[in-house]
């Protein structure tokens, strides 16, 4: 039997979180939690998510959250079936949610150019020279916008860009 996933929205949480009923996990990946996160949120990616590494919740509840909630909600699922509960924790809308409320966060100011805006550079940047490309030389050159069309359609539905996973493990976002 697989856990239900129960969504708590961030008002409540952050009320639980002040009383401390919670621990709270973040699954985005390193440089996303440095750039800016929930202040007493511990961070676990996704990327590399073992259950097993979570710390004891000793009588408390452990809720997961990500910037959307589609990865936290993967996260809670793997680590209910780990520890055999039936249900499991993550934060309504993740990050965005939590910030649409009006919530506090911990930022990182020193931050130049963020992940997600170097992938819309980057994407952009390629686009534009593939389609000069196109133009000069051959028009093979239209397969490059196509296949980044298609990476960003793909990372929409799954709430997370893998373009921008890769531009993470660059040396300068290190």
């Amino acid at each position: 039997m697989e856990a239900s996933i129960k969504e708590i929205d961030p008002l409540t949480l952050k009320k639980e979180l002040d009383g401390g009923e919670i621990i709270l996990i973040d699954v985005r990946e390193h440089l996303e939690y440095e750039e800016e996160h929930i202040s007493r949120a511990q961070l676990f990616p996704i990327s590399n998510f073992e259950p097993r590494q979570l710390p004891d919740p000793a009588g408390k509840t452990l809720v997961f959250y990500c910037q959307m909630g589609r990865r936290s909600t993967n996260a809670a699922l793997k680590w209910a079936k780990h520890v055999g509960a039936a249900e499991a924790f993550s934060m309504k809308g993740g990050l965005k949610n939590w910030k649409d409320q009006g919530l506090p966060t911990v930022t990182d100011n020193k931050a130049s150019v963020k992940v997600e805006e170097q992938t819309y550079i980057l994407s952009g940047i390629v686009i534009l020279v593939a389609l000069v490309l196109n133009q000069l030389f051959s028009e093979w050159f239209l397969v490059i916008p196509t296949a980044i069309a298609i990476l960003l359609i793909i990372s929409g539905i799954a709430g997370h860009s893998y373009l921008s996973f890769l531009l993470s493990k660059l040396p300068w976002n290190r």
